[in-house]
């Protein structure tokens, strides 16, 4: 029997009401979660040098700069998905958060609050099937490098033709028939 990990959370504010009212949205919730936080910028930043957390719920405007730093630039990239909570409507702000990584940009309200745990457990169901493509990807990418080294190294000549009988590769052995 495998005993499911709780999901470790992030929380970047500097309002300690706003994290505690986070912390007890998921206390209360179904899922099971650990909750750190952090009240700027350069303690997420000194926090993520020794913890991975699973997901991050960033403040977007915190006193030493902004949430969005935390972004890696294109949301499949990072190493965790961050969702950015701001009190801000603006819908340009939102997009360029968006295209910055953010994986959602929430704006700060009792609703948006209180669905919270589900939008996290949304957005692992998104990262995992995120992550599990980037391997199936690296894991194709390497069999093809074993594939094409067998190929080129092989002493029988090899011919790679497609349907029609047109030849779309050569390894070397093949080239000296």
């Amino acid at each position: 029997i495998t005993v499911p990990r709780k999901t470790h959370l992030l929380i970047v504010s500097d309002n300690l009401n706003l994290i505690e009212h986070i912390s007890e949205t998921f206390y209360n919730s179904e899922g099971d979660f650990r909750i750190s936080d952090a009240s700027n910028l350069t303690l997420a930043k000194q926090f993520l040098k020794n913890n991975n957390p699973d997901i991050i719920i960033a403040e977007l405007s915190l006193p030493d700069g902004s949430g969005s730093e935390l972004l890696s630039g294109n949301k499949y990239e990072g190493d965790y998905p961050i969702i950015i909570l701001s009190s801000s409507d603006d819908k340009d702000t939102a997009l360029e958060i968006m295209d910055e990584g953010a994986f959602d940009y929430l704006i700060k309200s009792e609703s948006s609050l209180a669905i919270l745990p589900y939008t996290v457990d949304r957005i692992m169901r998104d990262w995992h099937q995120i992550v599990d493509h980037k391997i199936v990807d690296e894991t194709l990418i390497s069999s093809d490098s074993y594939l094409q080294s067998i190929f080129r190294s092989s002493s029988d000549g090899l011919f790679l033709i497609d349907q029609d009988g047109n030849y779309l590769d050569v390894n070397p052995a093949g080239s000296k028939m």
